[in-house]
């Protein structure tokens, strides 16, 4: 998260300036805050295979490498000062829909679907994954390592005081949908291997411009979320086999815009997790997915794959599973 102080606001093309009463946001205490403008880009990145023999990847980003997709960044003014009231980001986001699927080189060979039922459709708090260690190895397989981010439940920062007067600007990046995925498994419910012929992955976000109030021993209060930005980012790679060769046929990441959000409801529940002062970074999703894939993933490696089951057999207990089929999936 950068803060940079500005004496002016500059026009920017194609940026909202909001001049109109709704981007005027009462407080406690009498403080107002005029958010002055909301500026965001969102770009696309392809993914890439990594790697030789059984190890190769398909991988969709460096959690630890800041190279975003996603940039947002929000201005405004406070009126009045108030040691009591800092100000900060912090981000929802919704798994809508998380798929890969492996298919043998025969029917019989069966199929593998990886998939994050448990997660899907469910509202979380997001932290910046470069700011959470230990939670992917060298070859970014998670880790299922428990980290603490002090700046929780904000993104990437710990508030801020701001100046009165003076405008500020607020912002983070993202690269959302980032990690890694093998391109081939065994199946336990064959003994044969399977191979990633797709993989699917959309999800939704809102970041936002929060106000923190706390008591004289540092003490949140309440989080008051002013405005917000709505996107999505989708991810989808088609891979052909040729042998044991493998190529990307169609294959795209891709960050968009939904829409500004001017004001923020304190009637709804879908944003009840900015108001929520007691997060910390183990609720946020980088650790549960990260956690659920890690236990998922060792339970479907301790599997004895010289008997195979002949049945379609789920692994997977934490919201993420390995559904494995004995014939290809419809």
């Amino acid at each position: 998260m950068t803060i940079v102080s500005k004496g002016a606001n500059v026009r920017t093309p194609g940026v909202r300036d909001t001049g109109d009463p709704m981007s005027k946001h009462k407080l406690d205490g009498a403080v107002e805050v005029d958010v002055t403008s909301v500026t965001s880009e969102f770009r696309g990145r392809a993914p890439e295979i990594e790697g030789v023999d059984r190890d190769r990847m398909l991988r969709f980003g460096r959690p630890k490498v800041i190279d975003p997709i996603v940039d947002i960044k929000f201005k405004f003014k406070a009126t009045k000062h108030d040691s009591s009231i800092m100000f900060g980001v912090k981000q929802i986001v919704v798994i809508k829909e998380y798929q890969a699927l492996y298919a043998g080189l025969k029917d019989i060979d069966g199929s593998i679907s990886l998939e994050s039922s448990g997660f899907n459709n469910v509202g979380f708090l997001d932290i910046s994954p470069t700011s959470l260690n230990g939670l992917w190895d060298a070859s970014n397989n998670s880790t299922g390592t428990s980290v603490v981010a002090y700046h929780a439940p904000f993104y990437s920062e710990s508030p801020s005081l701001v100046r009165p007067g003076i405008e500020v600007e607020l912002g983070i990046v993202d690269d959302p949908g980032g990690g890694s995925l093998r391109l081939e498994l065994q199946n336990g419910a064959t003994d044969r291997p399977n191979f990633l012929t797709r993989f699917k992955r959309s999800e939704e976000f809102v970041t936002a411009l929060i106000a923190a109030k706390f008591d004289a021993r540092g003490r949140a209060l309440f989080h008051t979320p002013l405005e917000g930005v709505r996107w999505r980012a989708q991810t989808f790679a088609s891979t052909s086999w040729n042998g044991n060769t493998a190529t990307l046929e169609r294959s795209m990441r891709q960050a968009t815009k939904i829409a500004e959000l001017q004001t923020i409801s304190s009637s709804d529940n879908e944003f009840d997790i900015f108001r929520n002062v007691s997060l910390t970074a183990a609720d946020c999703i980088v650790q549960k997915f990260n956690d659920a894939l890690f236990s998922a993933r060792g339970e479907f490696e301790r599997q004895d794959f010289s008997k195979p089951t002949g049945r379609v057999t789920r692994v997977g207990s934490k919201g993420v599973a390995y559904i494995q089929f004995p014939v290809i999936a419809n």
